[in-house]
């Protein structure tokens, strides 16, 4: 009887386990951004935060954000350049909040604010190949009903910094 009922509890703890990472293929229709003006990373960061219309050092977590990420960090700060960054693949997933103690719950048992919704854009652009990627997570919301980002949500994040194509 222990025999038969091993293969049965690793399949559902390997189902569980899938369930609990809730990884998401998200198809974006976004094809580019584009940097309107120039944009300092702080030194010793790999990224700058855009939120509420601004390019900031910190985010506030309950509110949406988008993060430009590059290669590589520096003691002193780094520039990227006003260009066009094509969109060379995207990917959204849900993650858990590593700061709320609370275990994911599978299925969406309770969606209580122990998830951020975010997607992930690989960038490209010839003149900067150190610009590696856009990633932009939902705000840090209780109880809420959130999903990936929208056009209309990123117009919000970037304001007049970034244009979304």
């Amino acid at each position: 009887m222990k025999q038969r009922l091993r293969p049965a509890i690793t399949i559902a703890v390997l189902l569980l386990t899938a369930c609990a990472s809730q990884g998401v293929r998200h198809e974006q229709a976004v094809s580019a951004f584009t940097l309107n003006r120039n944009v300092t990373i702080p030194a010793n960061q790999a990224r700058v935060i855009f939120q509420h219309g601004k390019a900031r050092r910190g985010k506030n977590l309950f509110d949406w954000h988008c993060e430009l990420e590059i290669d590589t960090v520096s003691a002193s700060p780094q520039r990227v350049l006003a260009d066009t960054f094509i969109v060379t693949g995207a990917y959204s997933r849900i993650v858990r909040d590593e700061q709320s103690g609370m275990p994911l719950m599978p299925f969406g048992a309770f969606n209580c604010g122990e998830r951020y919704y975010e997607t992930h854009f690989r960038l490209h652009s010839d003149k900067q190949p150190g610009v590696r990627k856009m990633l932009c997570r939902n705000g840090y919301h209780f109880c809420s009903n959130e999903d990936f980002i929208t056009r209309e949500e990123m117009k919000e994040v970037f304001g007049n910094w970034v244009t979304v194509r």
